[in-house]
């Protein structure tokens, strides 16, 4: 079942570039992924880091969820920046593909009318 999206954010889209990495699946796919790693990097560094200062098991948990959940907003962060650059790179390169194409097909059309102004002039 489709969410329905709030009127606030309806309202704040048609003001934005319309680069929407929800609507990205390969974006939200690696995004997830990134955080995921992220906390459990940042939770696995704060507890060893925690241990080896000679930190209690407790207090070196509780470092380590903290830093886990640092790692995981800072993924977060750095996965989103990279994910509106990629996306604006893939959106720049489909643009210029239909350029291209528009050129060509452009071209053609006016090789062809070419071609039947020198076909009529021929006849004539």
């Amino acid at each position: 079942m489709a969410r329905k999206k709030p009127a606030a954010d309806e309202d704040r889209a048609e003001g934005s570039d319309g680069i929407r990495l929800t609507d990205h699946p390969r974006a939200v796919r690696s995004i997830r992924t990134v955080k995921s790693w992220g906390g459990l990097a940042g939770f696995a560094a704060g507890v060893l880091l925690a241990h080896r200062v000679g930190m209690q098991t407790g207090d070196a948990l509780l470092r380590g969820i903290l830093v886990g959940v640092a790692g995981y907003f800072v993924a977060w962060g750095t996965a989103v920046i990279v994910w509106r650059q990629l996306a604006r790179a893939e959106i720049e390169h489909t643009r210029r593909m239909f350029v291209a194409a528009a050129e060509r097909a452009e071209a053609e059309i006016e090789r062809r009318r070419s071609d039947r102004m020198a076909e009529k002039a021929r006849t004539a």
